[in-house]
């Protein structure tokens, strides 16, 4: 578990410049930019120290604010709910989204993850943050 932050950061990073054909979808961000680490147990850490967390490792090589609002055991639903405050009290330029896993191994409905999500990515651009969704695979994958 100890290199488990470096190897999500890694993973996040791998899955980010997969995804950008030509010119990057996410804006630059500026030195004093803010980045909220949002989702479960993966977010907060847990099984790491502090200071192995990915938003902890990301933030001392980008040398950048990375707020972990990682809550484990959570579910989307209470995600959703839980976003919105931590939007308003961090003011965001970037948002890294990790959720679902919880609600694919509680077996949950899959219709509802979908809807969390896109309702959460709606709620960080309308507040004028980007975002990143970290996906979870479905369970068997």
């Amino acid at each position: 578990m100890k290199y488990l932050g470096k190897s999500l950061l890694v993973g996040i990073l791998v899955f980010v410049a997969a995804g950008c054909g030509g010119r990057p979808m996410l804006p630059r961000l500026d030195s004093n930019a803010v980045v909220l680490a949002c989702g479960d147990s993966l977010t907060s850490g847990e099984g790491a120290s502090p200071a192995t967390a990915y938003p902890a490792v990301l933030s001392a090589l980008t040398g950048l604010k990375v707020v972990n609002a990682g809550n484990p055991g959570e579910v989307s639903d209470d995600g959703l709910a839980r976003l919105f405050s931590a939007l308003a009290e961090h003011k965001p330029d970037l948002v890294i989204l990790c959720h679902g896993g919880n609600d694919l191994l509680q077996d949950m409905d899959r219709a509802a993850l979908e809807r969390n999500l896109s309702a959460m990515i709606t709620a960080i651009r309308e507040s004028g943050s980007a975002a990143i969704l970290v996906a979870v695979p479905k369970p068997g994958l």
